[in-house]
């Protein structure tokens, strides 16, 4: 284990080094910003001297905002067990297919307000895109309906929304 004695002489331009990344990371947040990314830069904080680095560690450079679709169908289920169908309606098909920055997963929450169903757009490649009459529109559409073995299923209790939130986590 290195005292900080060690920091001090071993790593002297460590604040100067620190201050020139971040020429680095706003140059890559920016790209990512064009690429339709929202895009959040963390702040970085200065360590006065090596005797306290702990309390100034970050916590990376660059945070992304991932975008979370969420729907609520007028059907009742709370598990894959008694959905009444094979496949869930996911999103209409121009609205997915146009979108710059693709929703991340999308949260179809039941007509109780008590259970939802999360889909990953990672799955996108299983999707089956039908043409449905759209009641409300008046007008034959095209949907994404994703199977229901890659939904998830969660109710709206603590334990199962920690799991979701777990599920919905970037990796």
């Amino acid at each position: 284990m290195y005292t900080f004695e060690h920091y001090d002489k071993y790593d002297p331009d460590f604040v100067k080094d620190l201050m020139e990344s971040q020429v680095s990371v706003w140059m890559a947040a920016q790209w990512l910003s064009e690429k339709g990314y929202n895009v959040t830069v963390r702040k970085t904080n200065i360590r006065p001297s090596s005797n306290n680095m702990s309390e100034y560690a970050d916590n990376g450079d660059i945070e992304i905002i991932q975008r979370i679709e969420v729907k609520r169908r007028k059907i009742d289920f709370t598990s894959e067990f008694d959905y009444p169908y094979k496949t869930v309606f996911v999103d209409v098909a121009h609205t997915f297919d146009n979108a710059i920055n693709k929703p991340f997963a999308y949260i179809i929450i039941n007509q109780n307000g008590t259970h939802c169903i999360v889909i990953k757009s990672e799955t996108f490649k299983h999707w089956i895109k039908t043409q449905k009459h759209d009641r409300l529109k008046n007008r034959d559409r095209f949907f994404y309906e994703c199977p229901i073995k890659l939904c998830k299923f969660y109710s709206f209790g603590e334990a199962q929304m920690k799991e979701c939130a777990n599920n919905l986590m970037v990796t």
